[in-house]
């Protein structure tokens, strides 16, 4: 617990001192709304914190933080990071915590808005992937299969434009699971889309969103199995299945 407050502590001087010092308590109201809990908050503000310090040390003026500072952060300074002080390491928590910076920055009007090739959807996924890894913990592999169902049926729905949940209607989650069910042969595949499709619900379901007519709208495929059958018979067995065969009615 020292350590979780003594970084505080020191995520609060850099954010405080750096170049984003004058939204610092826009970005901490900006977890807060978001209803993270508060450890989630103080290691976000850790990450960001450390990339404040970074970008002091390399003389970047607010308007020159992006998606690209950000990936010369994560690419050429966080592997081989030697900064003093209790400071993390992890790729995804910084691109996760950097990503929400960033959201922040533009809400505010402090950088440019993004490059083209950044979509509203793209944004969608990058918090959701976030909640995914934050607050489910779910391991890179099952987030990278869930946000492909997801970014399938965010793109079809929105393309380029904003992604507003309220105009995906049950009809829309029905044609898209039709779809996504015809390219899988087995039950399980397009189980895999069922379960894709209720974890982005329930996300946004946690957000206040009114979701819940979409929810039944689509199920996990029955799976039945055949029991096992035996690899051969013995005579007894033999005998009596013949007899059974061999009665009326049969």
């Amino acid at each position: 617990m020292g350590i979780v407050r003594h970084s505080r502590c020191a995520a609060v001087d850099w954010l405080t001192g750096g170049p984003i010092a004058p939204h610092a308590d826009a970005i901490k109201q900006h977890f807060v709304d978001g209803r993270y809990a508060s450890t989630t908050i103080a290691s976000y503000l850790i990450d960001i914190a450390h990339f404040a310090r970074w970008a002091r040390s390399k003389r970047l003026g607010l308007r020159r933080i992006d998606e690209a500072s950000v990936i010369e952060f994560l690419d050429q300074h966080l592997p081989h990071c030697r900064c003093e002080g209790s400071v993390r390491h992890d790729r995804c928590d910084h691109r996760a915590a950097l990503g929400h910076l960033l959201f922040v920055l533009r809400a505010q009007g402090a950088i440019a808005s993004p490059a083209k090739s950044v979509t509203a959807v793209d944004e969608e996924l990058r918090r959701f992937d976030a909640h995914m890894d934050r607050v489910r913990g779910l391991v890179p592999k099952t987030r990278a299969g869930v946000l492909r169902v997801v970014g399938r049926l965010l793109r079809q729905r929105f393309g380029s434009g904003c992604v507003d949940i309220a105009l995906i209607k049950p009809t829309h989650v029905r044609r898209f699971y039709a779809q996504q069910a015809a390219l899988h042969s087995k039950p399980g595949g397009a189980g895999s889309v069922v379960a894709a499709l209720h974890s982005y619900l329930r996300y946004r379901t946690s957000l206040g969103d009114q979701v819940h007519g979409l929810v039944g709208v689509v199920s996990a495929p029955a799976n039945w199995r055949l029991s096992t059958l035996p690899k051969e018979l013995t005579d007894q067995e033999v005998e009596q299945l013949v007899t059974f065969l061999g009665q009326p009615g049969h």
